[in-house]
């Protein structure tokens, strides 16, 4: 298979199995190692709105387990418990990033004529510029369009948001507010800082900026916004 193609048979495989709730928090709870004895699920919703309070029976959490491990997606391993050897099942992260990165692939789909709502070829793909820009630009690294660049040009300031038409419009991220974050010049120094109003947060460098601060910005930081992260190239 070619660099960068689908596997569509084996990706709608994937799906099927992985489109059941309880599969999907046996995932989660597998990132430490379990028996099937100690899996504990909760029931399937019961009804619109409603909630069940038992949890799933041990035969249930077997048949999810080996749905998920027939794929691959969990490893079995021998382990003890209370002296007794036992079977425990954990996580392959490496088979789950497969996964991940097939269905990433497809976000980097898109129609050949616009759409009337925002999409992400509305503004991302027109900016996929070869040639480098000067002067401080983010460049995107997860999302569509990886490697996009933003150049930030004139003297700011410069909105992120999912406003297509903003210096940094992110419209594919429903995570990202309309007008989410603002980057500032001051005395030749650039400073970041979440908008007043904006229901999503900021990250620079893996850390929440708390509501009212502006942090300094340095070339090569990641400002994470919603789901999708950019790194600064220049200052």
């Amino acid at each position: 298979m070619a660099r960068g193609s689908i596997d569509y048979e084996q990706l709608s495989v994937y799906l099927k199995v992985l489109g059941v709730a309880n599969r999907l928090q046996l995932l989660r709870k597998l990132q430490v190692p379990h028996t099937a004895g100690e899996v504990a699920l909760p029931a399937s919703r019961l009804g619109s709105g409603g909630h069940a309070t038992l949890k799933i029976s041990r035969q249930a959490v077997e048949g999810h387990l080996q749905q998920l491990a027939a794929l691959g997606l969990i490893q079995a391993r021998k382990g003890t418990r209370d002296g007794r050897k036992v079977t425990e099942y954990m996580l392959d992260h490496g088979r789950l990033f497969v996964v991940a990165d097939e269905l990433r692939r497809l976000g980097l789909l898109r129609p050949s004529v616009p759409l009337a709502t925002a999409t992400p070829s509305t503004s991302v793909s027109g900016r996929n510029d070869p040639i480098v820009p000067l002067g401080p630009t983010f460049v995107l690294a997860t999302g569509p369009m990886e490697g996009t660049m933003f150049p930030l040009g004139g003297h700011g300031p410069w909105i992120i948001g999912r406003q297509p038409t903003l210096p940094v419009g992110l419209p594919y991220d429903p995570f990202v507010s309309r007008e989410n974050t603002q980057i500032q010049r001051r005395d030749g120094q650039l400073f970041i800082s979440t908008l007043p109003g904006a229901r999503n947060g900021t990250h620079l460098n893996w850390r929440v900026l708390a509501a009212g601060e502006s942090a300094a910005l340095a070339a090569g930081d990641a400002v994470g916004v919603g789901r999708s992260l950019l790194f600064l190239r220049g200052i």
